[in-house]
């Protein structure tokens, strides 16, 4: 198959680039997110629309934050793969470090088949892994170690940009299967932003501090298109402010960015 299957807004990965990447995966060689990106990108038809603040676009240093945008038939790597087609620099995506679920057969079949997937995955594409959200007792020193090792990334490759969902998670359960029950309703209103974890304005706080413009970008369908939307930067923190207030100041600003971003029904809380 040549091109990216879109039947009934289902979407696969062309065979030739997966097993491009199961290659690179067996034998650890390296590849580049973006050329990737661009070539999956390009199988979109019609391709997606690109809309918002036109700079960032070409932006360098900076840390991009998107909606963990993904329903049945639509991955949320193709979430990522869109903004990374849609920028002209290089961006270092925040990725999951494996599959967690409820069910005890799946948690030890599923979930340590996956961790090993994943951890080639961040090898081959340069990216950071870090414990699912919400991490386990025993993942929490893992997940600081991850941070620390993303933001020394950050300041020893400053042009390079950084990609994450502050989400972290898909929405919960119950939910999701309540919103893919509902036949009729539009594919925009399926995935509604949900609240970020502990510590997400935090990090937010440390990359402004450093320097890095933070920039939020929506990914959406609508009337069976693809948007990527890019918003305005967010602006600095006042002065004034306790380093808790920071920390919330950049949460809430920085979802209410990025959900001007997207349609209201995906808003949340945040409309």
């Amino acid at each position: 198959m040549s091109k990216m299957s879109q039947h009934t807004n289902t979407f696969r990965i062309p065979a030739r680039i997966a097993l491009s990447i199961l290659f690179s995966l067996l034998t650890g060689s390296k590849r580049d997110i973006r050329s990737d990106s661009l070539e999956l990108a390009s199988y979109l038809k019609p391709p997606a629309e690109i809309h918002g603040e036109k700079s960032a676009r070409k932006t360098k240093g900076s840390v991009l934050i998107i909606n963990h945008y993904s329903r049945e038939g639509f991955p949320v790597w193709l979430t990522a793969a869109l903004v990374s087609a849609a920028v002209e620099y290089p961006i270092h995506w925040v990725m999951t470090s494996a599959w967690i679920y409820e069910s005890y057969w799946k948690s030890l079949l599923i979930t340590p088949l996956s961790r090993l997937v994943f951890s080639r995955l961040a090898n081959i594409y340069n990216l950071t892994a870090m414990p699912p959200m919400p991490p386990r007792q025993y993942e929490l020193l893992e997940r600081a170690a991850a941070v620390r090792k993303l933001l020394i990334f950050a300041r020893t490759n400053p042009e390079v940009n950084i990609g994450f969902a502050p989400e972290g998670r898909d929405p919960p359960e119950e939910r999701r299967n309540n919103q893919t029950k509902e036949q009729h309703a539009p594919p925009d209103s399926r995935t509604a932003l949900t609240d970020p974890p502990p510590g997400v304005g935090k990090l937010l706080a440390k990359f402004s501090a450093g320097g890095k413009k933070i920039i939020p970008v929506g990914v959406y369908e609508k009337s069976n298109r693809i948007f990527v939307h890019f918003g305005n930067p967010v602006e600095p923190v006042p002065a004034g402010l306790t380093r808790d207030q920071i920390d919330q100041y950049y949460l809430q600003t920085t979802m209410k960015e990025l959900a001007a971003c997207l349609p209201n029904s995906m808003r949340g809380k945040y409309l």
